[in-house]
């Protein structure tokens, strides 16, 4: 347990969780600065994104971290350390990618000048996808579409109500000439 403790201790005194920090929040506002800008930010969306994203890729490190220690030592020997560090240094490196990537998409997507040459280059274009489906749905096309499509629902859902209307009605009439047949 002893062993454990320290393994958590030493990950938390490391620069990582300051880093994952620092990229996680730099992530964050960036994420923001781009939905607000797009007329799409909701408040109650960024606790769902730090719960179901942030927390764990921080718990995801730290398991690996105190895995890569624990589980090599008992296998490797002498060799423990070197194997365990390469274990997390590549999970580690993953996740730098992944969180560098992101970022220079969204300041790519936000018009950093150079930023979108390399988001391009790195085929990144999930966020200026996203704008890109934002600006349709604010076209005078779009918008006429959906007049239209909301017409037609409403005209299914009154052919639907009058439909439901009339066998009520017809079952209702039903019952009642029921009722007056004299067996």
């Amino acid at each position: 347990m002893n062993t454990l403790l320290a393994y958590v201790v030493a990950f938390f005194t490391s620069p990582v969780p300051k880093t994952v920090l620092g990229l996680v929040l730099l992530d964050v506002g960036l994420a923001v600065i781009l939905a607000i800008q797009l007329g799409v930010f909701d408040f109650s969306k960024l606790a769902d994104f730090l719960r179901t994203k942030v927390v764990p890729a921080a718990l995801g490190l730290l398991l690996s971290y105190v895995a890569s220690k624990f589980i090599v030592v008992d296998q490797l020997g002498p060799y423990s350390n070197l194997a365990g560090t390469v274990i997390f240094d590549a999970i580690w490196s993953l996740f730098l990618i992944t969180m560098v990537a992101d970022i220079v998409d969204k300041l790519g997507t936000l018009g950093v000048p150079g930023l979108d040459r390399i988001a391009n280059g790195l085929n990144m274009p999930k966020y200026r996808a996203f704008s890109a489906q934002i600006a349709y749905q604010r076209s005078p096309e779009y918008k006429k579409a959906a007049v239209m499509m909301k017409a037609a629902q409403t005209q299914v859902n009154q052919a639907a109500m009058n439909a439901v209307t009339a066998y009520i009605e017809e079952q209702a009439e039903q019952k009642d000439a029921d009722a007056k047949l004299p067996f």
